[in-house]
């Protein structure tokens, strides 16, 4: 589950994500990372076959202090949703999704 005080941060990272302002990296396939000055957010995605259960998990460090702390949320409980979009956003930014599509359809239409 999502701890409440994350609700409006993520929801934040995910418009400002949306309208360009944040750019994710790809640490893996599976893990992307938002850095500025000083701090860092990562999101990566889990899956527990043994347990049937797939999940992301979310990390915010400060680099001055190195303070951490996250949650880990699954598919199994209501605000999958909202960390589901987090990790696409996140994917799409890491991969310049917007340039790849046009490309694509520049290729297409040639």
């Amino acid at each position: 589950m999502i701890p409440k005080q994350y609700l409006q941060f993520i929801e934040q990272v995910i418009t400002a994500t949306e309208e360009g302002k944040a750019k994710w990296k790809a640490v893996s396939n599976d893990n992307f990372i938002l850095k500025t000055d000083k701090a860092t957010v990562s999101v990566s995605y889990f899956s527990d076959d043994d347990r049937e259960l797939t999940g992301y998990s979310f990390r915010y460090t400060n680099l001055a202090n190195n303070k951490q702390a996250g949650f880990v949320t699954n598919h199994t409980e209501e605000d999958w949703n909202l960390m589901n979009r987090l990790y696409v956003v996140a994917a799409a930014s890491a991969n310049d999704i917007d340039k790849e599509l046009e490309d694509f359809l520049l290729d297409i239409t040639k």
